[in-house]
């Protein structure tokens, strides 16, 4: 009988393109975020996004094998840093709220991954370093949280294509952190 159907083919899957990837991506950082919305990982984001594309184009999509990769290389890297982070920690969410602007990063520049000095890295680098030095919610400093919030706020709600938004956060984190520096040196002087 299984010789007398008529079996067709699974209509083979369309690989999207880097710039519908892209496209999509700015679409859903643009999105607000609001307390009861729950927290995703980059591999919901890629999921998410081929179901879009399927409804958007009535069959199965496909990541390019250079985005795949890219997506499993920063989910990688986020697996790392959560690794060494406390999860109740305040800036664990300002790194989580980087997903986005960094993945879109990374799609567009493989350099990304290979250069240290990258602005969104150092980005990256320095609110990293920060969240790992407080071990919980109790162990908060809010002239420390509002500028890290300010810089990752700046970079999701400015991020178009652009590292300039990346290095311009960054350096007005990095003086603020610096201005911290000075003024408990002078305390500890005092």
């Amino acid at each position: 009988i299984g010789k007398l159907k008529s079996v067709r083919p699974p209509a083979p899957a369309e690989t999207l393109g880097t710039g519908e990837v892209l496209s999509a991506l700015g679409t859903l950082q643009r999105q607000p975020q609001g307390p009861g919305i729950a927290r995703t990982d980059l591999m919901d984001v890629r999921q998410m996004l081929l179901a879009q594309a399927r409804q958007r184009h009535g069959k199965g999509a496909t990541l390019s094998q250079r985005d795949n990769d890219t997506f499993e290389l920063l989910h990688l890297l986020y697996g790392q840093l959560e690794g060494e982070i406390s999860e109740d920690a305040p800036a664990a969410a300002l790194i989580r709220r980087l997903q986005l602007p960094l993945l879109r990063v990374a799609l567009q520049d493989q350099s990304f991954f290979v250069q240290p000095r990258h602005p969104a890295r150092e980005l990256l680098n320095t609110v990293a370093e920060t969240a790992a030095n407080w071990l919980d919610k109790d162990d908060l400093d809010p002239q420390l949280l509002q500028p890290l919030q300010q810089a990752v706020n700046h970079v999701v709600e400015r991020y178009d294509g652009d590292t300039a938004v990346f290095e311009a956060s960054n350096a007005q984190l990095q003086g603020h952190l610096q201005a911290q520096v000075r003024k408990a040196e002078l305390l500890e002087r005092r």
